[in-house]
Protein backbone atom coordinates (compact mmCIF):
# COMPACT_ATOMS: atom_id res chain seq x y z
CA UNK A 1 0.00 0.00 0.00
CA UNK A 2 2.90 2.34 0.66
CA UNK A 3 4.44 1.48 -2.60
CA UNK A 4 1.42 2.05 -4.48
CA UNK A 5 1.10 5.76 -2.48
CA UNK A 6 4.07 6.84 -3.10
CA UNK A 7 4.00 5.81 -6.92
CA UNK A 8 0.69 7.75 -6.81
CA UNK A 9 2.13 10.92 -5.21
CA UNK A 10 3.58 13.10 -7.78
CA UNK A 11 7.48 14.13 -7.13
CA UNK A 12 7.00 17.77 -6.79
CA UNK A 13 4.50 17.38 -3.84
CA UNK A 14 6.80 14.45 -2.15
CA UNK A 15 9.92 16.75 -2.68
CA UNK A 16 8.00 19.93 -1.16
CA UNK A 17 7.45 17.37 1.71
CA UNK A 18 10.39 16.37 2.83
CA UNK A 19 11.87 19.34 2.18
CA UNK A 20 9.19 20.96 4.75
CA UNK A 21 10.15 18.04 6.79
CA UNK A 22 13.93 19.13 7.13
CA UNK A 23 13.56 22.50 7.13
CA UNK A 24 11.73 22.03 10.47
CA UNK A 25 14.23 19.82 12.05
CA UNK A 26 16.95 21.99 10.91
CA UNK A 27 14.92 24.86 12.54
CA UNK A 28 14.94 23.63 15.52
CA UNK A 29 18.45 22.01 15.86
CA UNK A 30 19.18 25.85 15.27
CA UNK A 31 16.83 27.11 18.10
CA UNK A 32 18.62 24.44 20.47
CA UNK A 33 21.81 25.81 19.28
CA UNK A 34 21.78 29.35 19.93
CA UNK A 35 19.68 28.93 23.14
CA UNK A 36 23.00 26.66 24.41
CA UNK A 37 25.22 29.32 23.36
CA UNK A 38 23.35 32.49 24.22
CA UNK A 39 23.59 30.49 27.82
CA UNK A 40 27.14 30.22 28.15
CA UNK A 41 27.34 33.65 27.09
CA UNK A 42 25.40 35.05 29.48
CA UNK A 43 27.34 32.96 31.93
CA UNK A 44 30.64 34.57 30.75
CA UNK A 45 28.92 37.90 30.64
CA UNK A 46 27.64 37.63 34.52
CA UNK A 47 31.54 36.44 35.66
CA UNK A 48 33.38 39.12 33.30
CA UNK A 49 30.81 41.90 35.18
CA UNK A 50 30.09 40.83 38.62
CA UNK A 51 32.58 39.53 41.57
CA UNK A 52 31.64 36.53 43.39
CA UNK A 53 30.46 38.33 46.54
CA UNK A 54 28.06 40.53 44.43
CA UNK A 55 26.65 37.68 42.99
CA UNK A 56 26.03 35.57 46.26
CA UNK A 57 24.50 39.02 47.61
CA UNK A 58 21.92 39.01 44.71
CA UNK A 59 21.04 34.99 45.57
CA UNK A 60 20.09 36.05 48.94
CA UNK A 61 16.24 36.46 48.97
CA UNK A 62 16.67 38.68 51.77
CA UNK A 63 12.34 39.39 51.24
CA UNK A 64 10.47 42.51 53.23
CA UNK A 65 12.47 42.98 56.49
CA UNK A 66 9.63 43.81 58.92
CA UNK A 67 8.46 40.58 57.67
CA UNK A 68 9.67 36.92 59.53
CA UNK A 69 11.20 34.57 57.20
CA UNK A 70 8.97 31.64 55.92
CA UNK A 71 10.25 28.41 56.43
CA UNK A 72 11.63 26.76 53.50
CA UNK A 73 8.51 24.33 51.76
CA UNK A 74 11.37 21.77 51.32
CA UNK A 75 13.72 20.44 54.17
CA UNK A 76 16.26 18.12 55.09
CA UNK A 77 15.60 15.13 57.10
CA UNK A 78 18.47 13.45 58.69
CA UNK A 79 17.73 9.67 58.84
CA UNK A 80 20.99 8.41 60.48
CA UNK A 81 24.94 10.54 60.24
CA UNK A 82 26.68 7.46 59.18
CA UNK A 83 28.12 6.06 55.81
CA UNK A 84 29.39 2.83 54.50
CA UNK A 85 32.37 4.66 53.25
CA UNK A 86 34.13 7.64 53.90
CA UNK A 87 34.86 9.32 50.84
CA UNK A 88 37.86 11.82 50.23
CA UNK A 89 35.72 15.05 50.00
CA UNK A 90 33.14 14.67 52.72
CA UNK A 91 35.39 12.09 55.54
CA UNK A 92 31.77 11.57 57.74
CA UNK A 93 33.89 9.91 59.74
CA UNK A 94 35.37 13.01 61.17
CA UNK A 95 32.09 14.35 62.58
CA UNK A 96 31.89 14.76 65.94
CA UNK A 97 28.06 14.19 66.69
CA UNK A 98 26.82 10.82 68.09
CA UNK A 99 26.94 8.94 65.51
CA UNK A 100 23.39 6.80 65.17
CA UNK A 101 20.03 6.51 63.20
CA UNK A 102 16.94 8.76 63.89
CA UNK A 103 14.29 7.24 66.29
CA UNK A 104 11.12 6.05 64.59
CA UNK A 105 8.76 7.79 66.74
CA UNK A 106 10.90 10.50 66.35
CA UNK A 107 10.47 10.74 62.96
CA UNK A 108 6.97 10.19 62.87
CA UNK A 109 5.99 13.15 65.33
CA UNK A 110 8.73 15.32 62.83
CA UNK A 111 6.73 14.42 59.90
CA UNK A 112 3.36 14.78 60.99
CA UNK A 113 4.40 18.08 61.63
CA UNK A 114 5.73 18.92 58.31
CA UNK A 115 2.66 17.20 56.42
CA UNK A 116 0.20 19.69 58.29
CA UNK A 117 2.72 22.67 57.50
CA UNK A 118 2.46 20.78 53.64
CA UNK A 119 6.14 21.39 54.13
CA UNK A 120 7.89 18.78 51.82
CA UNK A 121 10.94 16.74 52.38
CA UNK A 122 13.65 16.85 49.29
CA UNK A 123 16.61 14.21 50.97
CA UNK A 124 17.05 11.84 54.07
CA UNK A 125 20.73 12.62 54.36
CA UNK A 126 22.89 15.58 55.46
CA UNK A 127 26.50 13.60 55.77
CA UNK A 128 24.86 10.07 56.43
CA UNK A 129 24.22 7.37 53.64
CA UNK A 130 20.24 6.19 53.80
CA UNK A 131 21.10 3.33 52.06
CA UNK A 132 23.53 2.54 54.93
CA UNK A 133 20.37 2.54 57.61
CA UNK A 134 18.64 -0.87 58.23
CA UNK A 135 15.61 0.73 59.48
CA UNK A 136 14.63 2.61 55.48
CA UNK A 137 11.91 0.57 55.05
CA UNK A 138 10.58 1.51 58.25
CA UNK A 139 10.89 5.52 57.45
CA UNK A 140 8.95 5.03 53.88
CA UNK A 141 6.19 3.23 55.47
CA UNK A 142 5.45 6.43 57.34
CA UNK A 143 6.30 8.82 55.19
CA UNK A 144 3.60 6.76 53.00
CA UNK A 145 1.07 7.22 56.01
CA UNK A 146 2.16 10.59 56.03
CA UNK A 147 1.45 11.01 52.21
CA UNK A 148 5.02 12.48 52.22
CA UNK A 149 7.23 12.09 49.25
CA UNK A 150 10.54 12.10 49.54
CA UNK A 151 14.00 12.80 46.46
CA UNK A 152 16.83 9.99 46.73
CA UNK A 153 20.56 11.12 47.01
CA UNK A 154 22.84 8.47 47.42
CA UNK A 155 26.67 9.08 47.51
CA UNK A 156 27.76 5.34 47.67
CA UNK A 157 24.85 3.31 45.67
CA UNK A 158 25.56 0.31 46.78
CA UNK A 159 22.10 -2.04 47.04
CA UNK A 160 22.02 -5.74 48.08
CA UNK A 161 18.73 -7.27 47.27
CA UNK A 162 16.68 -6.12 50.43
CA UNK A 163 17.78 -2.24 49.61
CA UNK A 164 16.57 -3.14 46.21
CA UNK A 165 13.15 -4.26 47.19
CA UNK A 166 12.64 -1.69 49.40
CA UNK A 167 13.53 1.21 46.68
CA UNK A 168 11.31 -0.27 44.33
CA UNK A 169 8.49 -1.26 46.84
CA UNK A 170 8.18 2.38 48.34
CA UNK A 171 8.26 3.93 44.53
CA UNK A 172 5.39 6.02 45.26
CA UNK A 173 6.90 7.59 48.09
CA UNK A 174 10.31 7.83 46.27
CA UNK A 175 10.10 10.37 43.29
CA UNK A 176 13.53 10.30 41.84
CA UNK A 177 17.11 8.67 42.29
CA UNK A 178 20.18 10.68 41.92
CA UNK A 179 23.29 8.77 43.01
CA UNK A 180 26.98 10.34 42.96
CA UNK A 181 28.97 9.14 40.24
CA UNK A 182 32.86 10.72 40.48
CA UNK A 183 34.60 8.41 37.99
CA UNK A 184 35.01 6.29 34.83
CA UNK A 185 37.45 4.17 35.86
CA UNK A 186 38.10 1.86 39.06
CA UNK A 187 41.15 4.04 40.11
CA UNK A 188 39.60 6.90 40.02
CA UNK A 189 36.39 5.92 41.97
CA UNK A 190 38.36 3.66 44.44
CA UNK A 191 40.67 6.85 45.01
CA UNK A 192 37.53 9.34 45.60
CA UNK A 193 35.04 7.15 47.50
CA UNK A 194 37.63 5.80 49.38
CA UNK A 195 35.97 2.35 51.02
CA UNK A 196 34.06 1.79 48.03
CA UNK A 197 35.01 -0.91 45.44
CA UNK A 198 34.20 -0.17 41.70
CA UNK A 199 32.95 -3.67 40.73
CA UNK A 200 30.26 -3.43 43.65
CA UNK A 201 29.34 -0.20 42.52
CA UNK A 202 28.73 -1.34 39.01
CA UNK A 203 26.74 -4.66 39.93
CA UNK A 204 24.48 -2.39 42.17
CA UNK A 205 24.11 0.22 39.61
CA UNK A 206 23.44 -2.75 36.89
CA UNK A 207 20.88 -4.38 39.05
CA UNK A 208 18.90 -1.11 39.42
CA UNK A 209 19.39 -0.07 35.78
CA UNK A 210 17.67 -3.36 34.70
CA UNK A 211 14.87 -3.41 37.49
CA UNK A 212 14.30 0.50 36.66
CA UNK A 213 13.70 -0.21 32.52
CA UNK A 214 11.61 -3.63 33.39
CA UNK A 215 9.35 -1.38 36.16
CA UNK A 216 5.73 -0.04 35.09
CA UNK A 217 6.75 3.32 36.72
CA UNK A 218 10.50 4.01 36.08
CA UNK A 219 12.29 6.32 38.68
CA UNK A 220 13.68 9.71 36.77
CA UNK A 221 17.43 9.19 37.35
CA UNK A 222 19.80 11.87 37.37
CA UNK A 223 23.26 11.80 38.45
CA UNK A 224 25.91 14.51 39.95
CA UNK A 225 29.57 14.93 39.66
CA UNK A 226 31.75 16.31 42.16
CA UNK A 227 34.72 17.99 39.88
CA UNK A 228 38.76 17.96 41.07
CA UNK A 229 41.73 17.29 39.91
CA UNK A 230 41.69 13.78 40.58
CA UNK A 231 38.72 12.93 38.35
CA UNK A 232 38.97 16.02 35.77
CA UNK A 233 40.86 14.05 33.20
CA UNK A 234 37.82 11.82 32.42
CA UNK A 235 34.95 13.79 33.25
CA UNK A 236 33.39 13.43 29.72
CA UNK A 237 33.21 9.88 29.47
CA UNK A 238 30.92 9.73 33.01
CA UNK A 239 27.90 9.72 30.88
CA UNK A 240 29.63 7.42 28.40
CA UNK A 241 30.55 4.87 30.85
CA UNK A 242 27.09 5.32 32.92
CA UNK A 243 24.68 5.92 29.66
CA UNK A 244 22.59 2.69 30.94
CA UNK A 245 21.62 4.79 33.78
CA UNK A 246 20.02 7.55 32.11
CA UNK A 247 20.70 10.08 29.16
CA UNK A 248 23.74 12.49 29.13
CA UNK A 249 21.57 15.67 30.36
CA UNK A 250 20.65 14.12 33.26
CA UNK A 251 24.27 14.37 34.45
CA UNK A 252 25.44 17.43 36.35
CA UNK A 253 29.22 18.62 37.53
CA UNK A 254 30.03 21.25 40.10
CA UNK A 255 33.17 21.95 41.25
CA UNK A 256 34.47 20.45 44.69
CA UNK A 257 33.69 22.84 47.67
CA UNK A 258 35.09 22.41 51.10
CA UNK A 259 32.85 20.29 52.72
CA UNK A 260 34.78 18.08 55.00
CA UNK A 261 35.53 20.16 58.03
CA UNK A 262 39.58 19.57 57.41
CA UNK A 263 40.55 21.01 53.98
CA UNK A 264 43.28 19.36 53.18
CA UNK A 265 41.78 17.54 50.33
CA UNK A 266 40.00 20.62 48.95
CA UNK A 267 43.17 22.91 49.09
CA UNK A 268 45.10 19.75 47.52
CA UNK A 269 42.41 18.77 44.77
CA UNK A 270 40.16 21.78 43.80
CA UNK A 271 41.18 21.72 39.98
CA UNK A 272 40.43 25.95 40.27
CA UNK A 273 42.70 27.56 42.35
CA UNK A 274 39.99 30.54 42.58
CA UNK A 275 37.79 30.40 45.58
CA UNK A 276 36.84 32.33 48.97
CA UNK A 277 34.55 31.70 51.97
CA UNK A 278 31.27 31.28 51.24
CA UNK A 279 29.75 34.40 52.48
CA UNK A 280 26.75 35.49 51.95
CA UNK A 281 25.92 31.92 52.37
CA UNK A 282 22.44 31.01 51.30
CA UNK A 283 22.15 28.33 53.52
CA UNK A 284 21.08 30.97 56.49
CA UNK A 285 18.04 32.03 54.30
CA UNK A 286 17.24 28.87 52.75
CA UNK A 287 18.64 25.74 54.73
CA UNK A 288 16.50 23.61 56.91
CA UNK A 289 18.14 20.55 58.28
CA UNK A 290 16.29 18.45 61.01
CA UNK A 291 19.24 16.29 62.50
CA UNK A 292 18.78 12.52 63.33
CA UNK A 293 18.65 13.53 67.33
CA UNK A 294 15.33 16.14 66.05
CA UNK A 295 18.07 19.14 66.37
CA UNK A 296 17.81 21.63 63.30
CA UNK A 297 20.98 22.88 61.67
CA UNK A 298 21.09 25.88 58.95
CA UNK A 299 23.92 23.39 57.29
CA UNK A 300 24.79 20.07 55.67
CA UNK A 301 28.15 21.05 56.54
CA UNK A 302 27.31 21.24 60.46
CA UNK A 303 29.46 18.00 61.02
CA UNK A 304 29.87 19.09 64.80
CA UNK A 305 26.26 20.62 65.83
CA UNK A 306 28.16 24.42 65.34
CA UNK A 307 25.10 25.53 63.14
CA UNK A 308 22.36 24.62 65.41
CA UNK A 309 19.70 27.29 65.69
CA UNK A 310 16.86 25.43 67.45
CA UNK A 311 14.64 22.14 67.70
CA UNK A 312 11.54 20.33 65.74
CA UNK A 313 10.21 20.50 69.38
CA UNK A 314 9.59 24.14 69.07
CA UNK A 315 7.35 26.78 66.48
CA UNK A 316 9.20 25.92 63.29
CA UNK A 317 8.88 29.49 61.70
CA UNK A 318 9.43 31.03 65.26
CA UNK A 319 12.76 28.86 65.32
CA UNK A 320 13.77 30.02 61.85
CA UNK A 321 13.54 33.88 62.68
CA UNK A 322 14.86 33.55 66.25
CA UNK A 323 18.27 35.93 67.36
CA UNK A 324 21.17 32.66 66.60
CA UNK A 325 20.04 32.42 62.97
CA UNK A 326 19.55 36.37 62.76
CA UNK A 327 22.98 36.96 64.11
CA UNK A 328 24.63 34.45 61.47
CA UNK A 329 22.82 35.66 58.66
CA UNK A 330 23.89 39.47 59.39
CA UNK A 331 27.21 38.39 59.85
CA UNK A 332 27.24 36.47 56.92
CA UNK A 333 25.71 39.21 54.26
CA UNK A 334 28.28 42.07 56.17
CA UNK A 335 31.60 39.15 55.31
CA UNK A 336 31.93 39.53 59.21
CA UNK A 337 33.81 36.41 59.20
CA UNK A 338 35.15 36.69 63.49
CA UNK A 339 31.23 36.97 64.10
CA UNK A 340 30.50 33.37 62.70
CA UNK A 341 30.78 29.90 64.17
CA UNK A 342 34.08 28.00 63.31
CA UNK A 343 32.64 25.85 60.28
CA UNK A 344 31.71 29.01 58.42
CA UNK A 345 35.11 30.22 59.03
CA UNK A 346 36.71 27.33 56.89
CA UNK A 347 33.67 27.04 54.23
CA UNK A 348 35.57 27.91 51.14
CA UNK A 349 33.80 28.01 47.64
CA UNK A 350 33.99 28.02 44.27
CA UNK A 351 32.73 30.46 41.91
CA UNK A 352 29.08 28.55 41.29
CA UNK A 353 28.76 30.29 37.58
CA UNK A 354 31.95 27.95 36.54
CA UNK A 355 29.88 24.78 37.49
CA UNK A 356 27.16 26.92 35.72
CA UNK A 357 29.28 27.22 32.60
CA UNK A 358 30.83 23.71 32.76
CA UNK A 359 27.38 22.21 32.67
CA UNK A 360 26.29 24.42 29.61
CA UNK A 361 29.40 23.20 27.99
CA UNK A 362 28.58 19.64 28.15
CA UNK A 363 24.69 20.28 27.57
CA UNK A 364 26.21 21.89 24.43
CA UNK A 365 28.09 18.63 23.31
CA UNK A 366 26.19 16.04 24.11
CA UNK A 367 22.87 17.68 22.89
CA UNK A 368 24.26 19.76 20.25
CA UNK A 369 27.13 18.11 18.71
CA UNK A 370 26.94 14.61 19.61
CA UNK A 371 29.94 13.52 19.37
CA UNK A 372 32.39 10.89 20.96
CA UNK A 373 33.06 12.24 24.68
CA UNK A 374 36.80 11.86 23.62
CA UNK A 375 36.31 15.30 21.64
CA UNK A 376 34.84 17.09 24.88
CA UNK A 377 37.56 15.61 26.61
CA UNK A 378 40.23 16.79 24.65
CA UNK A 379 38.99 20.02 24.76
CA UNK A 380 38.36 20.13 28.73
CA UNK A 381 42.01 20.87 28.54
CA UNK A 382 42.00 23.61 27.37
CA UNK A 383 38.51 24.92 28.66
CA UNK A 384 40.44 24.04 32.06
CA UNK A 385 43.10 26.26 31.02
CA UNK A 386 41.13 29.32 30.29
CA UNK A 387 38.74 28.78 33.47
CA UNK A 388 42.10 29.14 35.66
CA UNK A 389 43.24 32.39 34.10
CA UNK A 390 39.78 33.70 33.56
CA UNK A 391 40.14 34.02 30.05
CA UNK A 392 36.35 33.59 29.11
CA UNK A 393 36.12 34.27 25.73
CA UNK A 394 38.27 32.03 24.99
CA UNK A 395 36.09 29.54 25.81
CA UNK A 396 33.46 30.15 23.37
CA UNK A 397 35.98 29.79 20.35
CA UNK A 398 36.61 26.36 21.80
CA UNK A 399 33.11 25.28 22.35
CA UNK A 400 32.15 26.38 18.91
CA UNK A 401 34.95 24.44 17.29
CA UNK A 402 33.81 21.07 18.69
Amino acid sequence: MLQLIKKIVPRPVKERFYFTRWYRYYARYNTRKQANLNRIADIIESLENLNLREYLKQTVPLGDPTKPIPVPREIVLEINNTCNIDCAMCRTSLSTRPKGLMDPDLFESITDKLSKLRINISSLHTIGEPLANRNLADYLKILRKKKLRVGFLSSNFLLGEKQLDTIFEFRDVIVSIRPSIDAASKPTYEKIRCGGKWEQFQRSLLAFSKRNAASSSPFPVSVHSIVSQDNFHELAFIPLVFSYLTGPENFSFGFINSLAPQNEYFLEKNYLDDFSLNMPCHQLWGGFHILRDGSISACCRDYHGELIFGTVHEDLESAYNNSILGKMRNASFEGLAQELPPACNTCYLVDPRLSDLLNAIFGYFFLIVRKHPAYLQNALHDIGKSMKTKDFRSIVAIVQSL
